[in-house]
C-alpha cells in the first residue's frame, strides 16, 4: 500500500474581514485603550504583507467604538465614546507601525458596574459586543505586610508570607516586590536611587467565598533573588531602602485567555481559539493593581543583606 498526499490545495479562501480586539479596563488608569485590527491571509509572503498598514489596520472612520455602563439587568445606563488616538507609538518590528492607532477614552469608570463594549463596522455591517466586570477592593488590600517591618527570614525557618484579601471579580493574581536602594559611587561620591523588581508566581482563586489569599516566600528566597540582580563592585556602595508590594489582579475571562494561550507541553499541540467577543477574536476583560509602598525592612533583614551568605559580597549598607 502506498501512502501519499497532495499539496495542491488552495488555502486562500474568499476575502472576509476578521476582527481582532484587545481591551483590558482598569479604573485606576488615567485612560482606557481598545486595540482593534484585522487578521489577514495572503497568497504571497505573509511577512511582506505584515509591513503594509492596510493589511492589519481598519480605517478609523469605518469604526465606532463605545463603552456602556450596565445595570444588574444588563441594560445600558449611559455610554462613553472612544476616539482614535496615536499617543502610544507601536514598537518597530515585523508588523507595520505607520498609522498605528488605538481607541481611547479618559472618562472615569465606576467599579460598581459592569461595562459593555460595542464596536460597529460601517463597512462590513458587523456589530461586535462583549462585557466585563471591573476588579476592585474597597478596604486595605494587604493583611501582610501590615504596619510593621518585613522580615523575609522567619525565626522559625518558614520565610515570609504575603497575605491579601480576595478582590471583587478577581480570580487571577500576580504579586511583585520592588526593592528600593541607593547606589553610591565610592570614588566620586555621587549617588542615585535605583530599584529591582521581583516578579512572583501567578495565583488563581476560583472560590469567591475565600476571603484571604496567601503567597509563601521560602526562607532565603528574597536574598537569593537579590544575589541574581547584582555583581560585586568594590567601587559601589548600596544603601538599603524600602520595599513596594504590588499585586495585579484580573477577571475570570482574562485568566481563561491566559490559560488557553499558555505554551503546550503535552503531545497535543493544537489549542482551541478563545474569545469572549461576538464576531471577533481576542479578549475584553479587566484588571487592576493594589499597592503598598514605603514598607521598611526589619533590622534582621538588613543584617542578612549586609552579612548573609548570598549577598555579603554586594556592599549593602544601612547608610
Amino acid at each position: 500500500m502506498t501512502v501519499g498526499c497532495k499539496n495542491d490545495i488552495d488555502l486562500t479562501a474568499p476575502y472576509k474581514v476578521v476582527t481582532i480586539v484587545y481591551g483590558l479596563l482598569n479604573q485606576k488608569d488615567t485612560a482606557q485603550y481598545i486595540r482593534i485590527h484585522k487578521a489577514y491571509l495572503s497568497n504571497g509572503n505573509a511577512l511582506e504583507y505584515a509591513k503594509v498598514p492596510d493589511s492589519i489596520l481598519f480605517k478609523p472612520e469605518d469604526l465606532i467604538v463605545r463603552l456602556f455602563r450596565l445595570n444588574a439587568s444588563g441594560e445600558a445606563l449611559d455610554s462613553i465614546q472612544l476616539n482614535p488616538s496615536m499617543d502610544i507609538s507601536k514598537d518597530t518590528g515585523t508588523f507595520a507601525d505607520q498609522g498605528h492607532y488605538l481607541f481611547k477614552t479618559t472618562s472615569a469608570l465606576d467599579p460598581n458596574f459592569r461595562y459593555g463594549l460595542k464596536i460597529y463596522n460601517f463597512k462590513s455591517g458587523e456589530l461586535i459586543t462583549s462585557s466585563t466586570p471591573l476588579v476592585y477592593y474597597n478596604y486595605e488590600f494587604y493583611k501582610t505586610p501590615g504596619a510593621g517591618t518585613v522580615n523575609f527570614n522567619s525565626p522559625l525557618g518558614k520565610g515570609y508570607t504575603i497575605r491579601f484579601y480576595n478582590a471583587t471579580n478577581a480570580v487571577i493574581y500576580q504579586p511583585i516586590i520592588v526593592f528600593h536602594f541607593t547606589r553610591v559611587n565610592l570614588t566620586s561620591g555621587q549617588s542615585a536611587p535605583d530599584s529591582v523588581t521581583w516578579h512572583l508566581g501567578i495565583i488563581q482563586n476560583y472560590d469567591a467565598a475565600k476571603d484571604l489569599i496567601e503567597y509563601d516566600l521560602p526562607q532565603n528566597s528574597f536574598y537569593r533573588f537579590i544575589a541574581t540582580q547584582f555583581q560585586p563592585d568594590p567601587n559601589e556602595k548600596r544603601i538599603i531602602g524600602w520595599l513596594t508590594f504590588k499585586t495585579y489582579a484580573g477577571t475570570l475571562d482574562l485568566d481563561t485567555y491566559i490559560e488557553v494561550n499558555r505554551p503546550s507541553i503535552g503531545l497535543i499541540q493544537e489549542k482551541p481559539p478563545y474569545t469572549n467577543l461576538t464576531y471577533a477574536y481576542g479578549i475584553f476583560a479587566a484588571r487592576t493593581w493594589f499597592v503598598k509602598t514605603f514598607v521598611p525592612l526589619s533590622e534582621a533583614s538588613k543584617d542578612t543583606l549586609i552579612l548573609g551568605t548570598y549577598t555579603k559580597n554586594l556592599n549593602f549598607s544601612r547608610n
